[in-house]
């Protein structure tokens, strides 16, 4: 075989190949596009570069130009979009039109655009349409729109300009000259990154063309500048096709570096001879080998934008991993075709080629994770609303492997700025964190004096009831022995009230027989006086063997009633009272909460906040006092009759008893004085022997 390459049949790498370019390969799109304009149909070719859309476009055009249709090709890159307006676009989109169909000369342009300049300019370029170019040419026209993926750089959306091409269509049912247009549209993007508006979208009603790789049958037209290095070009294109997965770009490439190679081939040794080249010329050192730029290209669309980087990596990754993904047509997905990596293969996607699988493989992948910014998207944010959200700032751990990312990079001044806001926000929650531990501290120590108090009035107490209290242990010790059986007999009680629903004078009398007394007689009321009318009852014992309609519960503000009356309450009443109030949280100190009763012989419950463990806190006399008369005016809403108090505050919120006692009935009768009392029965239940640490013996008024 000559070696020698051959001068008349040349491969041409990147770039329209000429109209009469013997290696321009013929595909399924070549007449998919061509069929579907000459049937006047909107179409549009959107595919990854160096696919061969523009040579497409330059034979299509040829071949329509030959039947007598009026063509024109509008390179959107000629316009620009880089700092220039919506209405410099359509002014330079309109001139272009105008001049390649010799409609004006430069100055009849300029004075027609500035005579409409009160029109919006998608109207003006929709009159120089109607008004102009089909009034100019009789015959059929086709508008070809190259590099339409240009338009994401401008700052305003086009909408109204692919708003415009539907309305073209959409005219031809009364305006029957609109059936002689038609547009074609080729470019790096997918109908949804052009508009946002899918109802004002042409390509509801276009046809896309699939621009597929060279298959081995097409592609013969480019075995045959192979015959001066080998009697076999079938074999050798067949193992150039392997490499290339019919990639246009590729194949052209490697076609040319076969006819430029001195080496022979020798036959039955494509593979192998093949295989070397391919790693010698393209894989090895691919970025220096990568001229024209073919693989950076790819290489750069994939990580342009560092905010969807991650997600198209990651897609990417799974691919390698898995060798196909199912397709679903998701944005992610559709951007990763366009960067050419991949290619959709009966409903799944899988890698392009294996020349793109040895570059771009699983260490790539993984080392362009780890350079990637990793707060790129909390810096966008942050960046749009002017740097005014500290919620798009770094915290913690994110802050730290943000500053170990950058040590040592060379970062812009917004990330400098991004960085050092992220820090001075750290340390000014830090301080506040401080502050508020402190504040913890020192409630803590006030709580701990509190309690210090306490211990010493009850030192005081016991000092001077010293006796008494020698009583009173004494009477614990002798009735220690019949508790268990006080307790059973008093919750048999219990259930036989409720099973034989007794009402109040029956069971006032069954509580104040001596059958029922017998067993505890601790449980009795002690004290009972009357004002105006009302009666104001003190009882020792259980609150919730009381008959009354309310039944108040001293509780936090989450209402878990975990100790003392509530925590009574919640294991007689039974679980539903506990499940009601759980809804209502959290609440805060001094208020009242209202649920069922469950099982208990009330009908109300209500719950009096006396603890905030938020904001630790515990009771004054104002907020015993708030508690008191909120329940009451909550029972008179309620137009209930009777109501039970605990002394509230007195357990874990460790209020001093004595004060809630006097702070509680100085409460009580200055409510029950007013008018319209629907109460006319309010009872203080004491728990234990509160009574006798009170000394209460009588009430003074």
């Amino acid at each position: 075989m000559n070696s020698e390459p051959n001068s008349v049949y040349q491969y041409q790498v990147g770039g329209s190949l000429p109209e009469s370019a013997p290696t321009y390969v013929l595909r399924q799109a070549d007449s998919d596009l061509y069929e579907g304009l000459k049937a006047g149909e909107f179409c549009y070719v959107f595919n990854s570069r160096q696919m061969g859309k523009s040579s497409l476009q330059v034979r299509t055009m040829r071949r329509l130009q030959r039947e007598g249709i009026a063509c024109t090709n509008i390179d959107l890159l000629d316009i620009g979009s880089q700092q220039i307006s919506p209405d410099q676009w359509y002014g330079g989109f309109a001139y272009k039109l105008a001049s390649n169909f010799h409609l004006f000369d430069t100055m009849e342009f300029i004075n027609w655009w500035r005579e409409r300049e009160l029109m919006p300019p998608v109207l003006r370029l929709g009159e120089l349409i109607e008004e102009v170019l089909l009034a100019h040419l009789t015959g059929n026209i086709v508008i070809f729109v190259d590099e339409i993926d240009s338009v994401l750089s401008l700052k305003e959306p086009l909408d109204d300009f692919f708003a415009l091409i539907k309305a073209c269509y959409n005219k031809r049912s009364h305006k029957p000259k609109y059936n002689r247009l038609t547009f074609a549209l080729l470019g790096v993007a997918t109908p949804s990154d052009l508009i946002r508006d899918k109802t004002r979208s042409p390509f509801n009603i276009g046809q896309g063309i699939h621009l597929s790789g060279f298959k081995l049958s097409e592609a013969m037209p480019l075995a045959q500048g192979l015959a001066h290095k080998t009697d076999n070009q079938k074999a050798l294109l067949k193992e150039i096709l392997g490499w290339t997965g019919g990639q246009p770009f590729l194949t052209q490439k490697i076609c040319k570096l076969v006819l430029m190679s001195s080496l022979p081939i020798a036959r039955g040794e494509e593979q192998a001879w093949i295989n070397n080249l391919v790693k010698t010329r393209i894989i090895e050192n691919w970025e220096a080998n990568d001229e024209p730029e073919h693989l950076k290209t790819i290489r750069d669309r994939l990580l342009r934008n560092e905010q969807n980087a991650g997600r198209l990596l990651g897609l990417y990754r799974q691919v390698l991993q898995q060798e196909e993904v199912v397709t679903d047509q998701s944005p992610e997905q559709m951007e990763l075709k366009l960067t050419q990596l991949v290619v959709m293969f009966q409903g799944k996607l899988k890698v392009y080629n294996p020349i793109y699988q040895s570059i771009f493989n699983l260490d790539w992948v993984e080392q362009a994770l780890e350079n990637l910014c990793p707060y790129t998207e909390n810096l966008s944010a942050w960046l749009a609303v002017n740097c005014r959200d500290e919620s798009r700032l770094l915290r913690g751990q994110a802050l730290r492997e943000a500053l170990a990312w950058a040590s040592g990079r060379s970062l812009s001044k917004q990330d400098f700025q991004f960085l050092a806001a992220s820090q001075e926000l750290e340390k000014k929650e830090i301080k506040i964190a401080l502050q508020a531990a402190q504040q913890l501290i020192d409630n803590k120590e006030n709580l701990i004096q509190k309690l210090q108090d306490e211990i010493d009035l009850a030192r005081q107490i016991t000092s001077k009831n010293q006796q008494e209290m020698k009583n009173i242990i004494g009477e614990y010790q002798d009735s220690l022995k019949t508790q268990q059986k006080l307790i059973k007999n008093l919750d048999q009680v219990i259930i036989n009230i409720r099973k034989n629903r007794l009402y109040k004078h029956d069971l006032n009398k069954l509580l104040y027989s001596p059958e029922f007394n017998r067993y505890n007689s601790r449980e009795r009321f002690l004290e009972e006086f009357a004002i105006h009318n009302k009666l104001i009852k003190v009882y020792q014992g259980d609150i919730t063997n009381l008959v009354v309609d309310v039944i108040v519960s001293s509780d936090d503000n989450y209402l878990t009633m975990g100790g003392g009356v509530s925590s009574r309450i919640k294991n007689v009443g039974g679980n539903k009272i506990y499940r009601d109030a759980r809804k209502l949280i959290p609440l805060t100190l001094g208020d009242v909460a209202i649920t069922t009763s469950g099982e208990l012989i009330a009908k109300k419950v209500f719950h009096g906040i006396t603890i905030d463990f938020d904001l630790i806190k515990y009771p004054s006399q104002e907020i015993i006092q708030k508690i008191v008369h909120t329940c009451l005016t909550k029972a008179n809403e309620y137009q209930f009759k009777s109501i039970a108090f605990p002394l509230l505050g007195t357990g874990t919120a460790g209020f001093p008893a004595k004060l809630a006692w006097r702070t509680m009935l100085s409460q009580i009768i200055q409510d029950l004085s007013r008018e319209n009392q629907t109460i006319s029965e309010v009872i203080i239940a004491l728990r234990g022997r509160t009574a006798e640490l009170l000394n209460i013996k009588n009430i003074e008024l």
